[in-house]
């Protein structure tokens, strides 16, 4: 049985792989040089954070029997702008990242951030949630 739940704190480390994996060369670039290795943590760190873009609090996880299969960051395009700063900042302070990302949404959306599936999850559908 798969269920659809909001994340926790506690997700952070598959969530933050799973980030890693959507965002691609968007993780390498925020980096700023460094190697994907840092990229975990760095995720990490943003999940368990509230009032970013990456927080747990925007992001419900698919999981199964064997645990975390997947996750979706999502929140109102009119927070982008102010879920956005406390990551640039942190960026910023901690690999010199000083670029500004485009505009990836604005007020009035409901905006898909990332949509993430596991490798060894993936074209292997999902069980509803509940029958009808």
């Amino acid at each position: 049985m798969t269920t659809i739940r909001p994340a926790k704190t506690t997700d952070a480390r598959e969530i933050a792989q799973l980030l890693v994996q959507a965002l691609g060369d968007l993780a390498l670039k925020y980096l700023n040089g460094e190697k994907i290795d840092k990229a975990y943590p760095l995720f990490e760190n943003f999940v368990i954070q509230k009032d970013n873009l990456y927080s747990y609090e925007n992001t419900f996880v698919c999981e199964d029997a064997d645990g975390i299969a997947g996750c979706i960051t999502a929140y109102d395009g009119a927070k982008f702008f102010g879920l956005r700063q406390p990551v640039l900042n942190y960026l910023k302070k901690e690999f010199g990242f000083d670029r500004i990302p485009e505009k990836e949404t604005s007020g009035g959306e409901f905006y898909l951030d990332t949509i993430s599936v596991f490798p060894h999850k993936q074209g292997m559908g999902v069980d509803p949630p509940c029958s009808q």
